[in-house]
């Protein structure tokens, strides 16, 4: 995945764990994305949290710019591999 800064992933028991640095928050149709990438449209990879779960998280801003891991199934949407996050235990700060 070209454009991804510090990655690493890992198979685990609760499928892929994806670990970079967060680039920044942004907001689209109430929905929340971290990206990765300084230009989302380049990015090869994105996540998402849903303005339907948006009232579990706490101020995800303090993550901008920390190396943070993802954890969750990856699907594909529009041609490009996304994590959904739907719960606060599949962002973390990386160890």
């Amino acid at each position: 995945m070209r454009g991804l800064p510090r990655r690493r992933s890992a198979r685990g028991r609760d499928g892929l764990r994806f670990r970079t640095r967060g680039e920044g928050f942004r907001l689209a149709g109430g929905n929340t994305f971290l990206d990765f990438c300084e230009d989302y449209r380049d990015c090869p990879f994105t996540s998402v949290i849903f303005s339907s779960d948006k009232n579990k998280f706490g101020d995800l801003a303090s993550l901008a710019g920390r190396q943070i891991e993802i954890r969750g199934p990856i699907t594909v949407y529009q041609g490009k591999p996304e994590i959904i996050i739907r719960d606060p235990g599949q962002i973390r700060l990386a160890p």
